[in-house]
């Protein structure tokens, strides 16, 4: 009997030794896998928030592409249909839109084109600087600084503004050479872009009367 009971408890503690080595791989194996699962939780975050910001991005991208062609059609525009209707002539004459015979204090009020001009010419008497010949450095700045000024108040105004922006500005005469801009511009002009942004109406006002 003695005999035959040690190969029954040998196989008994192989058998408990076995079920513990196993019950360990197990748990060693489920902390594998329930740490490759946070893992993949943590991934699976991190590339829902790559994806929202590729959308963000998507967004912006379009949505400076359309600013980008509003304002190279603008550019285009102003380039190739007002710029050339301006002439910079020296101090003491009177500047006259290219083409016309009138100087701009007698120009009609129905080519919008020619609205620009009237900007213009505010501007060069309010910088008080003398005007130089077409195609220099200096001429080419006062161009650029003027449609700067433009394509703000474009930008800043509504359509509806803007045109009667460039109707009321269009209808004011153009001071004489020597004279102090008029405050009428500033005047007529406060209603319709000081509500939409005070901040480039006071610019404008402070160039227009050479303010500091």
């Amino acid at each position: 009997m003695h005999l035959q009971a040690e190969p029954t408890c040998q196989m008994a503690v192989a058998s408990a030794l076995s079920e513990r080595i196993l019950q360990n791989a197990l748990a060693v194996a489920n902390n594998r896998v329930e740490t490759l699962r946070n893992r993949c939780r943590r991934q699976r975050s991190d590339i829902d928030d790559l994806q929202s910001r590729v959308h963000r991005l998507e967004r912006e991208n379009e949505a400076l592409r359309r600013q980008t062609a509003d304002l190279n059609v603008a550019v285009a525009h102003f380039r190739d249909e007002i710029l050339p209707r301006v002439q910079t002539v020296p101090t003491g004459e009177t500047a006259r839109p290219v083409g016309h015979d009138r100087p701009l204090s007698h120009k009609s009020h129905k080519d919008p084109a020619l609205d620009v001009a009237a900007i213009l010419d505010e501007i060069d008497r309010a910088m008080a600087k003398p005007v130089v010949p077409p195609g220099s450095a200096t001429s080419r700045q006062k161009h650029d600084d003027a449609s700067r000024l433009f394509f703000q108040i474009r930008k800043a105004l509504p359509p509806a503004a803007f045109s009667e922006f460039l109707r009321v500005v269009s209808a004011l005469p153009a001071p004489r050479t020597g004279e102090r801009p008029s405050s009428d511009v500033v005047d007529r002009v406060r209603p319709l872009l000081a509500q939409h942004d005070p901040d480039l109406f006071d610019r404008f006002r402070r160039l227009v009367l050479n303010a500091n």
